[in-house]
């Protein structure tokens, strides 16, 4: 059963699409899905996480499937401070929605996974709620991240390509279009806004976040996976993180190879462990 609810009331792409699973608990772990798109396609319907939604509610979960403001209409921070309000609403309502609030996983693939890091390692950074007051009595913490192929660090796209000596890509048009500036490489402070680390002080002294990085090879001209390589390293050094990082080389952008049942079942008990 799938219910289309809006988690904030500014923009017509504040929804997201609850699903139920077939026998659901008391309580159930919540899933939280952000679609890709370059931070200005698509929406919470994509089919591209239909293998992850059917998977998910096969093992009991309740997944939440995000839409958000694209760069067309508001700028940075507007997309990350909705993912932050979907989750705050959600924890919420979660006796309504049958969620267990102490077991949430974020995933998201492409640009959607650049707003899944940010919600993970942000949570206590106000200035990344925007304009929205969502349900602010709430966290937007959550305790697992699944990130497939994410731009992480804007300003070092273009370096990250030439290292394996890809000199075509990393133009940084959409990720231009998403901070509000003309050209990525000529506004490292509006890269630095919207990069993690810059907020890094403001982690608890007591966070905790299980996460799962994957990515594809050098035939990836979207995002090179340097970002997600250098995202798990980080990540790993951080305490309380505990990080899987896997390499698909075969895989492209947005690739099938990341949504086989072979994958996603290993995701699961990586995610259930």
């Amino acid at each position: 059963m799938v219910t289309t609810i809006s988690y904030a009331s500014q923009s017509s792409s504040q929804v997201l699409d609850l699903y139920q699973p077939e026998n659901p608990k008391d309580k159930n772990p919540l899933l939280i899905l952000v679609h890709g798109g370059a931070f200005i396609f698509g929406d919470q319907k994509m089919p591209i996480f239909q293998p992850v939604i059917s998977k998910a509610l096969s093992l009991g979960y309740v997944v939440a499937s995000l839409d958000y403001r694209k760069s067309k209409e508001a700028i940075f921070p507007a997309a990350l401070a909705d993912v932050k309000a979907a989750v705050r609403f959600l924890k919420a309502q979660a006796d309504e929605f049958a969620i267990d609030s102490d077991n949430i996983t974020i995933w998201g693939e492409s640009a959607g996974a650049y707003l899944s890091v940010m919600t993970a390692l942000t949570a206590e950074v106000k200035a990344l709620d925007g304009d929205l007051s969502v349900a602010l009595e709430e966290s937007s913490a959550v305790h697992k991240l699944v990130s497939f192929y994410a731009p992480v660090d804007f300003y070092h796209l273009k370096s990250d390509y030439r290292a394996f000596g890809n000199l075509d890509n990393g133009d940084g048009h959409f990720e231009a279009l998403f901070l509000g500036v003309e050209d990525i490489y000529q506004s490292e402070a509006a890269c630095a806004a919207s990069y993690w680390e810059t907020y890094r002080d403001q982690l608890p002294a007591d966070f905790s976040l299980k996460a799962i990085v994957e990515v594809g090879g050098e035939g990836d001209d979207k995002v090179p996976y340097l970002q997600s390589q250098h995202l798990a390293e980080k990540l790993e050094a951080l305490a309380g993180v505990t990080v899987s990082y896997k390499q698909i080389k075969e895989a492209k952008h947005e690739d099938p190879l990341f949504y086989t049942e072979e994958n996603l079942s290993e995701i699961f008990e990586k995610l259930e462990d």
